[in-house]
């Protein structure tokens, strides 16, 4: 293969095409500036990029003496006062530019060093084994404890073992070192992860001040405000991502999603399609497209944007719950039951799932399995009047209508005016006079 040649495979991260570096022989990611881990069994299926995004793995912050992007992890050198720079630079000028201390070889061996554990760490990141991964952090922060890039190693490391506060904790300990854009764009990230909205964009906007051509830092900007559902600004900002990084089709996606939440359909379907243009295989956007598709009542269309993105990726829960919903509609209840059963095979837990079933067995006469599903609703949701309601109407229809006014009561205990509860006792109890 001819270096810098751009193939099939995917950046995990961004999304973006790979490009082979014929001199390390490996795969690098120009938007995140890092070089990436290749499994075949997963490049041939086609790397999908998270709609919720990614930490930033990647050095991607700029050298004090020339200003550039540190892009070669092997050029990162880091001063004991935090400062950093290409090690080129540093050996170049002699001296720290930030305390003014005078580099010596020692010091050049001693970051040599340190680095050899941070890559140790990064390969057992790259290799999902992210507990090890924090074990040889905490190794390299035991030689230099005030290594703001290790700090933040650990960070994303943590994060990716879903524990966000520890994560955070280390994120803080790495901006209280030095304030750089990755520090506060991972903690950014995190911070949505955990529900925490207003700190998150907080802490985007600072990674913003730092480094204000960064297109992801603009997309999460974008993600957090439509979560806070502040589309129209959340447009601004995915205008501003793709202004510094056209082809990205996480980013067309989110500019389509904030266009669905203010009902501009037409407007939303031409970001799906740009965004599959880019990545025909890209199953959110496909679910996304079919969700638009089915509110414009084209039904049909909807569905094969389903069954595309479960084709894709077999196990999307929210397609097969699409799909099926379709089926009822269309009154095919044995294909709407499969793609029900499929979701429940994926998380049992599902509620919504678990509801509509039980609905379309009632409806099927199927009324054992029906109240079977929703007594499951109800040990996960045992306050939800939907679930009394529907039990008691399955058990009405299956004569047992003492069970079923149980049911009603658990409804008009929660929901004293509720017209459908009352109505359906009052019927039980003349089926029971008869």
């Amino acid at each position: 293969m001819i270096g810098g040649e751009t193939a099939q495979y995917k950046c995990t991260e961004c999304g973006f095409p790979l490009s082979y570096i014929e001199k390390y022989e490996a795969w690098y990611c120009k938007t995140c500036k890092d070089y990436r881990d290749i499994k075949e069994n997963a490049a041939s299926k086609g790397a999908i990029p998270s709609v919720v995004p990614s930490s930033s793995t990647g050095a991607q912050e700029r050298c004090f003496i020339c200003l550039g992007f540190i892009k070669d992890e092997g050029e990162y050198f880091e001063c004991e006062c935090g400062n950093i720079s290409h090690e080129s630079c540093a050996k170049r000028v002699g001296k720290c530019s930030v305390c003014g201390k005078e580099y010596t070889s020692e010091n050049f061996l001693e970051s040599k060093d340190f680095f050899k554990l941070i890559e140790k760490g990064k390969l057992a990141f790259n290799h999902e084994n992210y507990e090890e991964a924090v074990s040889w952090y905490d190794r390299a922060l035991k030689v230099r404890g005030n290594s703001a890039y290790a700090w933040n190693c650990k960070g994303i490391a943590l994060a990716q073992e879903k524990r966000f506060e520890e994560a955070v904790e280390s994120y803080d300990r790495a901006i209280e070192l030095r304030k750089s854009h990755v520090a506060c764009y991972n903690k950014a990230v995190t911070l949505l992860k955990m529900d925490m909205l207003k700190e998150s964009l907080d802490c985007i906007n600072e990674a913003i001040f730092i480094e204000l051509n960064d297109g992801r830092s603009w997309y999460v900007k974008g993600y957090t405000l439509s979560k806070m559902k502040m589309p129209r600004i959340a447009l601004k900002c995915y205008d501003k991502a793709l202004e510094l990084t056209p082809e990205n089709n996480l980013f067309w996606y989110g500019k389509g999603v904030a266009f669905m939440n203010l009902g501009r359909l037409d407007e939303a379907l031409e970001c799906y399609e740009t965004a599959l243009e880019i990545d025909p295989n890209y199953a959110e956007v496909l679910g996304a497209k079919g969700i638009l598709l089915e509110k414009k009542n084209e039904i049909d269309k909807a569905l094969e944007c389903f069954n595309s993105a479960i084709k894709i990726k077999p196990t999307y829960r929210m397609a097969w719950y699409k799909r099926g919903m379709i089926h009822t509609k269309k009154n095919e209840p044995k294909s709407a039951l499969e793609c029900f059963n499929m979701v429940l095979e994926l998380n049992p837990k599902d509620v919504n799932v678990l509801y509509e079933k039980g609905k379309l067995l009632a409806a099927e006469n199927k009324m054992d399995e029906a109240v079977e599903c929703f007594e499951n609703g109800l040990k996960l949701n045992p306050e939800s009047t939907s679930f009394w309601f529907e039990k008691g109407k399955a058990l009405m229809k299956a004569n047992k209508n003492h069970e079923a006014i149980e049911s009603f009561d658990e409804v008009l205990k929660r929901e004293p005016k509720h017209i459908g509860a009352c109505q359906e006792k009052a019927n039980a109890l003349k089926n029971i006079k008869r």
